[in-house]
């Protein structure tokens, strides 16, 4: 049979056209401080908001130094972990996801920092890796952690919340397997984290691990995030 258009309209209509492309947030819109990472301007509350999407988090300061929970953005190159700051806003892969921009979550002190998005839509997922923190914690040890071994774990759950609140989907990422030894143990590169979850308005993240206290776990709660992919309702 002769291609024609009217015998490709004819094609779209049998088989589906494309599916819907994923919107992408990349957090290469925000401006950084001089030291490459983002935390908010003043002490409170703050938000980054690209494509309708937004991500909180809230900053705070005691003796001079400044504190927060909730996401921070990060532009850093660097790999290494050497200082709570500024090396706590690094990668373990040094940069973002073929971007300079990436996102820190950092699971502590409010339980309300979320990613939202302005409606609730399908969520496809993201790309994530470890932080160099949370890694050079696992894996050498610090005051808090001991070294990894191949009986310990580190994971976090990422919590997709309807426009109720409802619990949706919780996915878990391993960011240190379960009984891998440690050469082979920890995320150093991006990876894609699949969700595929109608209706989600909200997205929240939990970690926990093998060594705890009588707080929870103690190993750094980090993981740095990029290219959220989502698409909105019709």
């Amino acid at each position: 049979m002769k291609f024609t258009k009217d015998s490709q309209a004819l094609r779209n209509y049998e088989f589906g056209t494309k599916p819907t492309p994923n919107d992408t947030v990349t957090f290469e819109n925000q401006q950084l401080n001089d030291q490459n990472f983002w935390i908010g301007n003043a002490v409170g509350k703050y938000v980054y908001t690209e494509k309708g999407v937004t991500v909180t988090g809230t900053q705070s300061e005691y003796n001079n130094e400044k504190y927060w929970s909730g996401f921070a953005i990060s532009g850093r190159q660097e790999n290494t972990f050497a200082n709570i700051t500024p090396d706590q806003y690094n990668s373990v892969v040094g940069g973002g996801y073929r971007s300079n921009n990436f996102l820190v979550v950092y699971d502590a002190y409010n339980a309300d920092e979320c990613i939202e998005f302005p409606e609730p839509l399908h969520f496809t997922g993201f790309k994530c890796t470890n932080s160099a923190y949370t890694y050079n914690s696992m894996k050498n040890g610090d005051a808090m952690v001991t070294p990894f071994t191949k009986d310990d774990w580190f994971t976090c759950k990422v919590i997709c919340l309807g426009a109720n609140g409802d619990t949706l989907k919780v996915k878990e990422i391993d960011l240190a397997a379960k009984g891998v030894a440690p050469n082979n143990k920890f995320y150093e590169d991006w990876i894609s984290c699949v969700i595929n979850q109608d209706g989600v308005k909200k997205v929240k993240f939990s970690f926990d691990s093998s060594q705890k206290n009588d707080w929870g776990s103690v190993v750094p709660s980090y993981m740095c995030v990029d290219n959220i992919l989502f698409k909105k309702s019709k």
